[in-house]
């Protein structure tokens, strides 16, 4: 791979690490103020009528949106594995778009896909930090016009990037990028153009 490209290539994933950062920061630093200003305190509303900040008491030890509650030891291995297998698998990508095996023109859509899944692994290992160091995950964002689970802002993440990645792979990912980076069978070759860059 020419150095061009190789340094295009560093800071697409300069740039994916950041955004996974700033994902962890926010939801870690929102909980922070959540447990620091709304536990015991009364309701907040930030939109009226849409959206207000409460503190769930005892936490929340289930999943995004309270989903299998009381069951927070499986969830954070299940969390765990989950966190393991998509680093593994972008790592293993990125290791092969270094030996210059990703076709360029899906270079883009590999991005995007990944930033997504950035986005889904942040929200995961944000509520698995707060499983490890409280025993349940900090809730404190409700809708006042319906009846719905506390949630927080990991569970954002995790849907909207749950529901992003369904339509990637739907309507934007090729079949044969699909393959590509689900296959577990060595690259035969790559264009002569790129070997010769």
């Amino acid at each position: 791979m020419n150095s061009k490209r190789h340094k295009n290539t560093m800071f697409g994933h300069l740039v994916l690490v950041f955004i996974f950062l700033i994902c962890i920061g926010l939801d870690q630093y929102t909980k922070i103020l959540a447990r620091k200003f709304l536990k015991g305190k009364e309701d907040v509303i930030f939109l009226p009528k849409l959206i207000k900040f409460t503190y769930l008491e005892g936490g929340n030890t289930g999943a995004a949106w309270g989903m299998f509650s009381g069951h927070a030891m499986g969830l954070l291995v299940f969390n765990g594995i989950f966190i393991l297998l998509v680093i593994g698998l972008m790592v293993r990508t990125y290791l092969r778009i270094a030996r210059g095996a990703f076709p360029s023109p899906s270079m883009t859509k590999y991005y995007i896909t990944s930033g997504v899944v950035v986005m889904i692994l942040s929200g995961a290992l944000g509520n698995c930090i707060d499983r490890i160091l409280y025993g349940s995950v900090t809730d404190f964002i409700t809708f006042i016009f319906i009846d719905f689970p506390i949630f927080n802002l990991a569970d954002i993440f995790i849907v909207v990037g749950m529901i992003a990645i369904m339509i990637i792979f739907l309507f934007v990912i090729t079949e044969q990028s699909f393959h590509w980076i689900f296959s577990f069978r060595p690259e035969k070759n790559q264009s002569r153009k790129e070997k010769s860059e």
